[in-house]
């Protein structure tokens, strides 16, 4: 089963190890590198950023980096907070198994 786990420092150094191809790279930036803007993106403005391990079961096999905006930093035109997926990653093991 497919669940979402939030990074934390039990499950860390599993989701720093998860890999995209080579030829994937330009699209997508390491989770360290994602976890760091998160970071850097809370501290200067205040963002608000949801970082989670994808799992199967017990084995992590993706990330994602979710971030709200509330209605005063809303960049849609109608001016209502949402969210917004700013990262995605399946570990290159795991692509192309309809998980």
């Amino acid at each position: 089963m497919i669940n979402l786990k939030p990074i934390t420092w039990d499950n860390y150094n599993e989701i720093k190890k998860l890999e995209i191809h080579d030829h994937q790279k330009k699209f997508v930036d390491s989770n360290i590198e994602c976890l760091a803007k998160a970071y850097i993106d809370w501290k200067e403005n205040g963002a608000q950023s949801f970082e989670y391990g994808i799992y199967d079961g017990d084995t992590p096999i993706g990330f994602v980096m979710m971030e709200y905006k509330p209605t005063d930093k809303s960049q849609i035109d109608d001016g209502k907070p949402y969210y917004m997926i700013w990262e995605f990653m399946i570990d290159k093991n795991h692509q192309g198994k309809g998980l």
